[in-house]
């Protein structure tokens, strides 16, 4: 048996946007901060190179459903440097990036954002498994206008409704509000805050940052910071997993991934729930640290790397509930 190495390009769509605020001069220190804007399958110059890592039982060099998937396995991505031909690393190749296929699924991602022709670069090989050398590297080019992608469906731009959720322990928590937004998937944009030590709060499209979610924590304070989109039912506290009544987040099959623009501190992570109906899935990431938390940094979470939660996992093309979460730092 060999382990192989399968790739595919698939395209993040998302949207360039140029934001411009103001920053505070002094910083309260007593303050953590995570602003993010959360994006979906809107246009944005960068695409995502894709693929599973397996081990190719029926040897016909496409993914098969009894193909194991292979976990921990480490890929790297090189870019050609002109003479279209992978030099091992070395030469004129530009390295650019290097990963690991994800547990249960195999699966990798990268995120490139400059045209041409790209090698995608198996770098160990599985236990117990061998590697063919004509497997081992596999070549992508990207165009111009895979970068451009084309518009798909927006979760929230927080450009519009401002909504404020605060709590502090003990006294007012828990707290929530479920608000009419238009521009949030559904129509409604439900916050849960709820804290465990110190106050906490989520805040829509501030007047001090607009167009942006702003999640504070005080000194000494955590507790569950919760943002969730199911639909109108006014209720910001329990979870309806039908609420979208079947929404199809990869717009036709034009989006592979969740974008989001977005900075935080050390030790902050981020979770994302999808849910279709009784099924669902989700996935948690470390939130990228940026200076003063702004939100300068772009995080492509793709589809294909979220497991299963709940049931057979959320079917992408019918989805009743989406959620996100923030803990920490």
């Amino acid at each position: 048996m060999a382990g192989l190495l399968k790739q595919l390009l698939s395209i993040v769509r998302g949207t360039q946007r140029a934001q411009s605020t103001t920053r505070e001069q002094h910083r309260n220190r007593q303050q953590r901060h995570l602003r993010l804007e959360l994006l979906e399958g809107r246009q944005l110059m960068a695409a995502n190179i894709t693929g599973v890592v397996y081990n190719d039982l029926t040897e016909n060099g496409i993914v098969d459903t009894a193909d194991p998937k292979l976990a921990g396995v480490t890929i790297a991505l090189f870019r050609d440097g002109g003479n279209a031909t992978f030099d091992n690393g070395g030469g004129d190749d530009i390295s650019a990036g290097t990963t690991t296929s994800a547990t249960t699924t195999g699966a990798y991602s990268f995120s490139v954002s400059t045209a041409g022709t790209y090698f995608v670069v198996q770098s160990t090989t599985a236990a117990g498994l061998l590697q063919r050398a004509s497997q081992r590297v596999q070549t992508v080019v990207v165009s111009a206008g895979d970068l451009a992608g084309v518009v798909g469906q927006s979760i929230d731009s927080f450009n519009t409704t401002t909504q404020l959720v605060s709590a502090t322990f003990p006294g007012a928590t828990p707290a929530s509000s479920a608000l009419a937004a238009p521009e949030a998937l559904g129509g409604e944009r439900d916050i849960f805050v709820d804290a465990t030590a110190g106050s906490i709060q989520v805040n829509a499209n501030p007047g001090s940052n607009p167009g942006l979610l702003v999640f504070d924590v005080g000194g000494l304070a955590n507790g569950s910071r919760i943002v969730t989109y199911d639909g109108v039912d006014g209720n910001a506290a329990t979870l309806n997993n039908t609420g979208l009544g079947g929404v199809d987040l990869t717009s036709a099959g034009v989006a592979d991934a969740f974008r989001f623009i977005l900075g935080g501190e050390t030790g902050t992570t981020l979770t994302i729930r999808v849910f279709s109906g009784a099924n669902s899935s989700t996935r948690t990431v470390n939130i990228p640290v940026t200076a003063g938390a702004a939100p300068t940094n772009t995080l492509d979470i793709a589809f294909n790397l979220f497991t299963t939660n709940a049931g057979t996992g959320a079917d992408f093309t019918n989805v009743g509930a989406v959620q996100i979460e923030v803990a920490g730092p």
